[in-house]
């Protein structure tokens, strides 16, 4: 009995870090372009209640296009 309280509150730990710990997925593909030219696709996906994903891909973004701050 007590292994199964134990799974329970590990189990809802492991819930309660998944709906409200931020995490980030990044993909990005790179293709060469015409002229030698380079293009990419960017696909961002935000998940978690803490995150904030506008800032995070508005930095992300910035950073790839190389404007700096």
């Amino acid at each position: 009995m007590p292994l199964l309280y134990i799974a329970i509150v590990a189990f809802l730990a492991g819930l309660a870090v998944r709906t409200y710990w931020p995490s980030y997925r990044v993909n990005l593909w790179v293709v060469p372009g015409a002229g030698g030219a380079v293009e990419g696709r960017l696909a961002f996906r935000a998940t978690g209640i803490l995150g904030e994903p506008d800032d995070i891909e508005d930095a992300l973004v910035r950073d790839l296009s190389g404007r700096g701050t």
